[in-house]
């Protein structure tokens, strides 16, 4: 026997009704129906903010890393001033008399950001040039670095910092 076109639909229409139904699964007051779909973007969408949340707090906004001191520093063999030294990726560099200055050994927490105890973007402690080409780094909390502005390799590239 076959099927008239009206038992055709109201079939149709049924297994569509059916495929809505397994659709919704939450039906507000004021009428709108939340699906699946609708649910699956919410999560995308939250998980994909916090990921750029994460991205974004953990790391400078902006093209370039700012300055390792704020003003110039000048100094002679032996002399000594107070710096905020620039941290937030680790302990990598300081500019003296103009010249880049490497840490010896770079310090990082393995995840691109100062040791623990270090202060973060910046922290202020006294540079000292020992050497023409050497200088420590101590801050209040007891905290080290020894800068070398002649490496034993070569001189390390220090991409910015984002």
């Amino acid at each position: 026997m076959r099927p008239t076109i009206g038992s055709w639909w109201r079939k149709g229409s049924t297994s569509k009704r059916a495929a809505i139904d397994r659709e919704r699964i939450h039906s507000r007051e004021n009428g709108t129906v939340v699906t699946r779909e609708c649910i699956r973007s919410q999560v995308i969408l939250t998980i994909a903010g916090a990921a750029l949340w994460l991205a974004l707090s953990s790391c400078q906004l902006g093209g370039s890393s700012p300055p390792a001191q704020v003003g110039p520093v000048s100094l002679r063999v032996g002399e000594s001033a107070t710096i905020s030294l620039y941290t937030h990726c680790g302990i990598l560099a300081v500019t003296i008399n103009g010249m880049a200055f490497y840490a010896d050994p770079p310090l990082s927490d393995g995840n691109g950001n100062p040791p623990s105890g270090w202060g973060n973007p910046t922290d202020i402690g006294t540079v000292t040039l020992t050497t023409a080409t050497t200088a420590d780094f101590t801050d209040s909390k007891g905290n080290r670095a020894h800068f070398t502005s002649a490496p034993a390799g070569p001189a390390p590239t220090i991409l910015p910092c984002f």
